[in-house]
């Protein structure tokens, strides 16, 4: 997937985070990010990231495809992905 080199970052602050994707990449998945939108929710904006393998990548739908259900995250329909990213330079690392 090309992203311009002017992209904004995609900003990740969950401890520990940086070693999995890096682990997830390393085995050749990608980092699949789904953003809540539902605009009722107090949630909006909401990153979650999960791990996609190659067939994955290919049959989810970047802007349609939701995110499963999760007793983390809750409803998945409100989750939809966003991007597929499989460069880790893509993230900037911001640990809170």
């Amino acid at each position: 997937m090309f992203v311009p080199e002017l992209a904004i970052p995609v900003v990740v602050t969950a401890p520990g985070a940086k070693a999995t994707f890096q682990r997830w990449l390393a085995r050749g998945d990608a980092v699949g990010v789904f953003s809540n939108h539902d605009l009722g929710h107090r949630e909006v904006g909401r990153l979650v990231f999960i791990p996609l393998d190659a067939e994955e990548q290919k049959r989810l739908p970047v802007g349609k495809a939701h995110a499963p259900d999760s007793c983390e995250w809750g409803l998945g329909w409100r989750y939809l992905l966003d991007e597929i990213v499989t460069d880790i330079s893509r993230f900037q690392f911001a640990e809170i």
